[in-house]
C-alpha cells in the first residue's frame, strides 16, 4: 500500500472517528433532553398531586389560597424552563445539521479528490505503458547490437580485440 493510500486510509479513520464521536455527542444530548423530559413529567405529577390536595383541603380555601398562588407560579416557571428546554433543542438540532453539511461538504471534497487521484492513476498507467514499450524496444536494440558484437568478434579474434580494448583504456 502506497503511503498515499496509507493517509488516505489514515484520513477516512479519523473521519470515521470523528463520526463515532459526533453520534455519541448527539445521543447524550438526547439522553439528557429526555431526562429533562422526564423530569417535567415528574413536575407535572407533582402539580397534579397538589391540585388534589387542593380539592381535599377546599374548606380552607383561605388558608391554602397563598400555596396554590406559589404552585401555579412554580407550573409557570416550570413551562418556561420547558420552553427554554426546548430552544435549546431546537437550537441544538440547528448545530447538529450545520455539522451534518460540513460532514456532507468534506464527503464531497474527499470524493473530488478521489476522481482527482483515479484521473492521476489512469494517466501514469499509460505513461507506464509507454515507459514499458520503450524499454522492451530498447532490450531488442542491444539484443541486436550484442549479436553484431559476437560476430565482429568472432571475425578479428580474441587477441585482436584484446588489443584494440587495452589501447581506449588510459594507463
Amino acid at each position: 500500500m502506497s503511503k498515499f493510500e496509507e493517509n488516505v486510509m489514515k484520513l477516512l479513520a479519523e473521519i470515521n472517528q470523528r463520526q463515532l464521536d459526533f453520534q455519541k455527542e448527539v445521543n447524550n444530548r438526547f439522553d439528557n433532553v429526555n431526562k429533562q423530559f422526564g423530569d417535567v413529567n415528574k413536575q407535572f405529577g407533582n402539580v397534579n398531586r397538589q391540585f388534589g390536595d387542593v380539592n381535599k383541603q377546599f374548606d380552607d380555601v383561605n388558608k391554602q389560597f397563598g400555596n396554590v398562588n406559589r404552585q401555579f407560579d412554580d407550573v409557570n416557571k416550570q413551562f418556561g424552563n420547558v420552553n427554554r428546554q426546548f430552544d435549546d433543542v431546537n437550537k441544538q438540532f440547528d448545530n447538529i445539521s450545520k455539522q451534518f453539511d460540513n460532514v456532507n461538504k468534506q464527503f464531497d471534497d474527499i470524493n473530488k479528490r478521489f476522481d482527482k487521484i483515479e484521473s492521476d492513476i489512469e494517466k501514469v498507467k499509460e505513461e507506464n505503458h509507454l515507459i514499458k514499450r520503450a524499454v522492451m524496444e530498447t532490450n531488442e536494440s542491444v539484443k541486436i547490437i550484442l549479436e553484431d558484437q559476437k560476430s565482429i568478434y568472432e571475425m578479428l579474434g580474441e587477441h585482436e580485440i584484446s588489443i584494440r580494448t587495452l589501447r581506449r583504456k588510459p594507463v
